[in-house]
This record gives structure tokens, sequence and C-alpha cells, in this order.
């Protein structure tokens, strides 16, 4: 898995790549954690190059929902495609969270 992160502001992009899971969801956590740390409330996750999220990965990003609502903040999730968008659709995620097409389209909610 691959996380780069980068300011756009009023938001930080995180972008992930590869995949979400067993192995690989503490590193996401510890990530988004870091950035929750420093005030960085304002997320949108682009997962357009993510292949694959398991349980794992959905439990930390609903955790890090939660967090980040707690904090007034917003996490909208971009770039959904494939089997990480089949994935969102079955759990119920995509009705829970602020799923959007694009970036753009995201940082103009925020």
């Amino acid at each position: 898995m691959e996380i780069v992160t980068r300011e756009k502001p009023p938001a930080t992009i995180v972008s992930v790549k590869g995949r979400i899971d067993a192995m690989t969801s503490a590193e996401f956590e510890t990530h988004l954690s870091s950035l929750r740390r420093q005030d960085k409330i304002q997320l949108i996750i682009n997962l357009s190059d993510l292949e694959y999220i398991s349980s794992a990965g959905l439990r930390v990003i609903l955790s890090a929902a939660k967090d980040i609502k707690a904090g007034k903040g917003h996490l909208l999730f971009c770039g959904l495609k494939g089997a990480v968008k089949e994935i969102f659709e079955i759990s119920g995620f995509c009705s829970i969270l602020s799923v959007c097409n694009s970036e753009d389209e995201a940082l103009a909610k925020i």
C-alpha cells in the first residue's frame, strides 16, 4: 500500500494505492490518526488507485469518520471503482459516508 498526502485548500487529500487489508490497515489507521492529531479535519480520501479493501480497512474508515465528525470536520471519499466501489455499496458505506465522483466534487462539498 502506498499513501500520498497533499494539501489542496480547504482540504487535505489522501490518495491510497494498492490494498487496505489486515496487513496494511494498521498503517492506514496510523496515517489518518496522525492527520487528526495535526488538526486536519477536512479530509478527502481518493481511492481511485485502490485495488481492494477488506473489512479491516472498512473498520479503519468507519472509526476515522466517527472521529472526524466528532471534531466537526468532514471526511469525503472519491474515486471509487471496481471491487472497491462494490464493497462500499454492499457494506452500506455509500449511504452513511460522503462519496463523490471526483476530488473537485468533494472539494466543492467542503
